[in-house]
């Protein structure tokens, strides 16, 4: 249906109103599993692959499937290898938890980076 504008539309599941700090995080999660399958599509659309083959390759990859159109061989490009690499990696780690860990990683850099400043500025 057509909502008037300004109309409130309160997300239920089964007759239950479910709140937004459910729904954000999830859909957080939807949004950053499908552009790293955005991403890797990119990649092998730009070596050429046929785009359905290519997307097939990518989700398969990363969900950890295994099933393959025969475009996943040593004789691909190294660009495309590391991407479908990327992808399996983060699908079987898990998205969330690779995440934190290069935040975690990118926070320690900045901190070491920042002390060595400090330093060098004495």
């Amino acid at each position: 249906s057509l909502a008037p504008p300004g109309a409130v539309i309160l997300l239920k599941v089964e007759g239950k109103k479910v709140d937004e700090s459910i729904v954000e995080p999830i859909l957080s999660f939807i949004v950053l599993y499908s552009a790293i399958i955005v991403a890797g599509w990119f990649v092998l659309l730009a070596y050429g692959y046929a785009p359905l083959d290519a997307l097939f390759e990518v989700v398969s990859a990363q969900s950890t499937v295994g099933l393959s159109t025969g475009i996943t061989s040593p004789t691909m490009p190294l660009l495309a290898k590391i991407s479908l690499t990327i992808a399996m990696w983060m699908g079987r780690l898990e998205l969330i938890p690779v995440l934190l860990m290069i935040a975690e990683a990118l926070r320690r850099t900045r901190a070491n980076l920042t002390l060595g400043l400090k330093k060098s500025e004495r």
